[in-house]
């Protein structure tokens, strides 16, 4: 009898850990077909007219910014969560302050270890989102850049004027603006100089899983971006 209540154990566990593996998959390709469906929804009131001078204007700027890339450079914003370092220092827990930055340095190493390794698309800085304001206006001198140990460098200089800005974050729903409302998928998300999401048809996010293993977490989103870059980039060019 005691045999029987095991192995029934054992078979309800696995039909348990079976249908729990099928319902996540479920839910990840649900999750997915909502954003997208999101991302394609016509705008109320538009004729089929404006509807076409749309989309001729989202390939038009979608090829505009391919070619953008391609001669110029991706600059990489790097979070270092100053804020909240800032806020454990402030009331003095300076423990936990030391152990945020040395978990977001490894973040940001990883980060960079991933573009060095795997993006070759166009030359790629980064810099932090402290200096956000600075690369908007164009005040290059006033951003600091970081070296492939996530280290403040003086030697790094920008050389283009022209480049696009990338940043693991959320997909904004609404990409009229920078500050759109965002979904809940998180990606490696690429905007416009003046931090804009970019949209379709240009690759303009990578989706990823923000959990596992750090030095794993960043590789294949950049991978899966360089590829798809090169992919648009040949086909916008036919």
């Amino acid at each position: 009898m005691k045999r029987v209540n095991t192995l029934y154990v054992l078979i309800s566990s696995h039909y348990y850990l079976y249908h729990m593996k099928n319902f996540i998959f479920l839910f990840a390709i649900l999750l997915i077909s909502n954003f997208v469906q999101g991302q394609k929804k016509n705008q109320p009131g538009l004729t089929m007219s404006e509807m076409k001078d749309i989309k001729l204007a989202e390939r038009k700027a979608a090829k505009e910014a391919i070619y953008t890339l391609s001669e110029g450079v991706l600059l990489v914003r790097l979070n270092f969560k100053n804020k909240e370092i800032n806020y454990y220092e402030k009331h003095e827990n300076t423990k936990a302050a030391e152990r945020l930055k040395k978990e977001q340095a490894k973040h940001n190493v990883q980060i960079i270890k991933a573009f060095r390794d795997l993006y070759t698309f166009s030359p790629v800085y980064f810099f932090g989102m402290n200096d956000s304001e600075s690369v908007l206006t164009g005040k290059f001198n006033d951003v600091t850049f970081y070296d492939d140990k996530a280290l403040p460098s003086e030697s790094i200089k920008l050389n283009s004027k022209d480049f696009l800005i990338a940043e693991f974050g959320m997909v904004e729903r609404d990409t009229s603006n920078s500050e759109g409302a965002t979904t809940s998928l998180s990606a490696l998300v690429v905007r416009s100089n003046d931090f804009v999401q970019l949209r379709d048809p240009f690759p303009f996010y990578s989706a990823y899983t923000p959990f596992g293993k750090v030095k794993k977490r960043y590789r294949m989103p950049v991978l899966r971006l360089q590829r798809r870059l090169t992919d648009y980039y040949r086909s916008a060019g036919q």
